[in-house]
């Protein structure tokens, strides 16, 4: 399973889209490693565009209301956020198949993808514009968006068959 946060997540679509708080847009493709999903990656969000301060903390970092996607329906909360995408389907409106929307922007027009996950060959990919595993105040401890990351984590990972073990004569 490959996960990726951020600037990590815009390289899994096939198109990218930067637009920096001071300079200018940038278009680019996405990893071909990976073959691409068909998804465009579109960044910094309108509105909570932040110049980079060169330092670890969240200084850059902002905290962006989403609505993540659970068994009963779609929860509200906030995580942290530091110019990384939103996803959109690529040519149409209209997502792939195989895209698992997990959370979505709030306050944002048309409340693009914040997260989302595609099967990749015999594992899975998984992307997400803001940075849930980020815990600090504002945001509460053991977010929402954290626990269905780390559990999608834990059904790939952990879930599957275990592998047979095969003797080979010697």
């Amino acid at each position: 399973m490959l996960v990726s946060f951020c600037a990590g997540a815009y390289w899994m679509c096939e198109k990218i889209t930067y637009n920096p708080p001071h300079g200018t847009t940038k278009i680019r493709s996405g990893s071909h490693v990976f073959n691409a999903v068909s998804m465009q990656a579109y960044g910094p969000l309108p509105g909570y565009a932040r110049p980079s301060n060169n330092s670890e903390d969240f200084g850059g970092c902002l905290p962006v209301p989403v609505s993540v996607k659970t068994l009963n329906g779609w929860k509200h909360e906030t995580v942290w956020y530091g110019n990384g995408p939103a996803f959109f389907p690529l040519n149409t409106h209209d997502l792939p198949c195989d895209i698992n929307v997990i959370a979505r922007y709030r306050r944002i027009e048309n409340q693009p993808i914040a997260a989302c996950s595609f099967p990749f060959g015999k594992g899975e990919i998984l992307m997400s514009g803001p940075l849930p595993h980020y815990l600090s105040h504002p945001v509460k401890k053991n977010n929402l968006l954290w626990s269905v990351i780390t559990h999608k984590m834990h059904q790939q990972l952990f879930a599957r068959q275990p592998l047979s073990m095969v003797s080979v004569p010697a």
